[in-house]
């Protein structure tokens, strides 16, 4: 059975090779400004924010220093023990509250419809990835927005044909090792694109 992945057991490898590196840092400066852009088209008052699988919470406490309420799920306890911790950095603790669960089941967490909903990073790793985008279209407010982003599994052929890696590519690109911090399931944007959600 496909399973959905939690990273309790590599979190220290995925905070230092995603967040600790160069591109990482660029991907999140990438991201903040683009966050921006979308706040200023939505009401301006203190959002309710979802962050689904939100990882460390570096987004989404920032996101709290601004005001807004935000609530962060992710599977892992160990990325929630970190959440808290960047929470508590940045001193919004009352406007930030973490649920250790499966992103599928945060309908019961919420206490109203969310605002926005950032799903960051995430699709790559769920095993049904056109379910949990029916799932938090239905969390999330009539005017609200969804900020989504996912590894593009165009990008993931492109680099192994760069290094040369043909036959693996041309074997469809099996994830070779467990602890690896290559996507389960690299999304096609032209699949996500046909799924039958509002987009």
């Amino acid at each position: 059975m496909i399973q959905d992945r939690n990273f309790d057991d590599i979190a220290d490898k995925f905070a230092r090779n995603i967040y600790g590196t160069t591109k990482g840092k660029i991907r999140q400066a990438v991201l903040w400004q683009d966050l921006q852009t979308l706040l200023a088209h939505l009401p301006q008052r203190p959002l309710c924010i979802l962050d689904a699988g939100g990882g460390e919470g570096r987004i989404a406490a920032q996101l709290a220093t601004l005001g807004h309420d935000v609530v962060l799920c992710d599977l892992s306890a160990q990325m929630i023990h970190r959440a808290q911790q960047q929470a508590k950095t940045l001193g919004v603790e009352q406007r930030f509250r973490c649920v250790q669960s499966a992103i599928q089941d945060i309908g019961t967490h919420l206490e109203r419809h969310a605002d926005l909903i950032l799903c960051h990073a995430v699709l790559e790793w769920v095993a049904q990835p056109e379910a949990l985008l029916q799932i938090l279209n239905q969390c999330l407010a009539g005017d609200g927005a969804l900020s989504l982003m996912f590894y593009n599994k165009h990008g993931l052929v492109i680099r192994n044909m760069l290094l040369g890696n043909m036959a693996f590519v041309a074997a469809g690109m099996p994830k070779r090792k467990k602890r690896s911090l290559m996507p389960d399931h690299p999304c096609d944007p032209a699949d996500w694109k046909k799924w039958d959600w509002p987009q």
